[in-house]
C-alpha cells in the first residue's frame, strides 16, 4: 500500500481528498496547522492528522512516504487585507523548500 502525506488536510481540496486517497487502496496521513479547525465544510474524517505548521516540516517528518501531495497554503483573501508580499511569497518558499526535501529523499 503507498503512502501519502497530504499538507494542507483540513483545507477545502484536503478535506475532500484524504479521505478518497483512503478508500481507495492508499495509506493517507495529513498535516495541517489547524487554523480552520473550527470552520470546516465537512465533518472530520478518520485521517489521521498531525497538527504542524508546513513552514515547520523536516526531512523527517517525509521519510516513509511515497508521494507528498502540498496543498498547504493560504487560498484567498476575501477582504483583501493581505500583503500578497507577506502571504503569497513566503508560500511559495515552504512549498519549494518541501520539494527540495522530498527531492533528496527520492
Amino acid at each position: 500500500m503507498k503512502k501519502v502525506l497530504v499538507t494542507g488536510s483540513q483545507s477545502y481540496i484536503g478535506s475532500v481528498l484524504t479521505p478518497y486517497l483512503n478508500k481507495n487502496g492508499y495509506s493517507c496521513i495529513g498535516i495541517d496547522s489547524g487554523l480552520i479547525k473550527g470552520c470546516l465544510l465537512y465533518s472530520e474524517n478518520d485521517v489521521y492528522t498531525q497538527y504542524k505548521d508546513t513552514r515547520d516540516l523536516k526531512e523527517e517528518d517525509l521519510v516513509g512516504f511515497d508521494a507528498v501531495v502540498y496543498l498547504a497554503g493560504i487560498s484567498n483573501d476575501p477582504f483583501r487585507n493581505f500583503d500578497p508580499k507577506k502571504i503569497y511569497d513566503p508560500v511559495r518558499k515552504h512549498t519549494l523548500k518541501t520539494a527540495k526535501l522530498c527531492k533528496k529523499l527520492n
